[in-house]
């Protein structure tokens, strides 16, 4: 590709951001200084995906808040509404409840309402939340619902419509070369997979039909489904294997960020930039981390609990920490009974087995017997001390919620709203300034050292 023709695609796309919605008028403004450019995945129609989000309520528990109106047809995201205005409201209202009040809350509630109205849609909600977050940071966000950009992806869409022969002896090839070298192949295709949909009637994928193309019931030729492209051209998306590229020939990308399942797929999807004379972005693997507050750091130093020990059985991390505090006098004394009993026991039976040895065997049982009950009321005693303990016990399921809320990285389940409603806007200004982007092993970020 022309490095001129780079540029005059960048420069076009800057004037089309400004002419779309307000987030990217937002974008518009701040394209020129951007230390980067963010994509919402606003061709996505996966709406159970992202109808929801997670947060800790003020008793440290794992609470959902969902706008549970579900949309007529299955539409990418850039195109669903929040239409029903009493379950919006209840959603904010239930979000509201969880993180209760505090100095930072008004700001935050001022921002979520007018950001989330009935008139917005999950891209412009989400943009204009993330853009006010986010001011400090130069951040672009760019949704490629945009009608405009699609406008400028045309002449992709076109090609692979056109060539559909020649990318997918491509695909073909570097899957079998995979698998060839023993790896499995990522993101599985159906042989009649075009890579692309097409929102018709709601989105769906555009499949080979011999020399025509599928979409749903209805047929279309080659020129039929250029034609539908030449004139809707914000109908038609890339699917998975085509976003990455699609990105690239909109905003030449030198290098991408990506998480665990992206990069997994890169080496089925780098030979498609080649087909479309686009170079590979140089793909590095995102920042992840943990944010520690300065309660649960003190927890995690009371109790020695250390961070990937909360990734395994919960219980078992609360049976040792009980153990440590199980009064050492009583499991000593415990200790003793038994090992007095069992010498009394035996000594009495060796002396009876003299005068009577067939009651060797009755002897055994009863010590069996004596033996088992020691061992019951032992169990009684630890598990009485347990219940006495509930208090350290909802502490350290507390600390599990906040650090790795249902087993998985705090990054994936909960919402930066709990952190904002407790240390205010500034906090994602230290989080910047903190997280090492070049870090690939996971970070906790220690928000004890956090001044607001």
């Amino acid at each position: 590709m022309d490095p001129r023709q780079a540029v005059e695609r960048r420069d076009g796309l800057e004037d089309s951001l400004r002419l779309g919605d307000l987030e990217f008028e937002i974008a518009g403004r701040q394209i020129r200084q951007s230390r980067g450019i963010t994509q919402i995945a606003g061709d996505d129609h996966d709406f159970e995906e992202v109808n929801h989000t997670h947060l800790l309520n003020r008793q440290s528990e794992i609470v959902e808040i969902k706008y549970k109106t579900n949309p007529q047809l299955e539409l990418p995201i850039a195109e669903l509404s929040f239409t029903d205005y009493t379950e919006l409201h209840r959603a904010k209202e239930e979000l509201k409840e969880a993180l209760g009040q505090s100095d930072f809350t008004p700001g935050l509630y001022d921002l979520l309402e007018s950001s989330y109205t009935s008139e917005d849609n999950y891209v412009s909600a989400f943009s204009k939340f993330m853009a006010k977050i986010t001011e400090n940071s130069g951040l672009v966000f760019f949704s490629p619902g945009d009608k405009e950009a699609k406008k400028m992806a045309l002449p992709f869409f076109k090609q692979i419509i056109e060539r559909q022969e020649e990318l997918h002896k491509i695909v073909t090839a570097t899957n079998s070369a995979i698998q060839k070298q023993g790896y499995h192949v990522q993101v599985e295709k159906p042989d009649n997979a075009t890579f692309m949909f097409y929102n018709l009637e709601g989105r769906k994928p555009i499949l080979r039909e011999g020399d025509n193309f599928k979409v749903g019931d209805r047929l279309f030729t080659k020129d039929e489904l250029i034609g539908c492209l030449e004139k809707h051209p914000h109908r038609f998306s890339p699917d998975v294997m085509t976003r990455p590229v699609l990105q690239s020939f909109l905003f030449p990308v030198l290098s991408q960020k990506g998480g665990p399942a992206e990069i997994a797929y890169l080496a089925q999807i780098n030979p498609i930039f080649e087909f479309f004379n686009l170079a590979p972005p140089f793909h590095k693997p995102r920042a992840t981390a943990t944010l520690l507050e300065k309660r649960f750091e003190k927890l995690m130093k009371e109790f020695d609990i250390g961070f990937t020990e909360l990734s395994s059985d919960i219980e078992q991390i609360i049976n040792r920490v009980l153990a440590k505090s199980f009064p050492q006098d009583i499991e000593e004394q415990t200790k003793e009974l038994r090992n007095e009993i069992k010498e009394k026991i035996k000594k009495f039976s060796d002396q009876s087995l003299k005068f009577d040895p067939s009651l060797e065997k009755f002897a055994d049982q009863i010590t069996g017997k004596i033996d088992f009950q020691l061992n019951a009321f032992e169990e009684k005693l630890f598990s009485s001390h347990k219940k006495k303990s509930q208090e350290t016990k909802d502490k350290i399921y507390r600390l599990r919620n906040a650090l790795y809320p249902a087993r998985k990285f705090q990054e994936r389940t909960l919402n930066i709203n709990y952190f904002i409603a407790r240390y205010g806007f500034q906090i994602i200004d230290f989080i910047y300034d903190a997280l090492d982007s070049e870090e690939t092993a996971h970070q906790v970020i220690r928000l004890s050292e956090y001044k607001n």
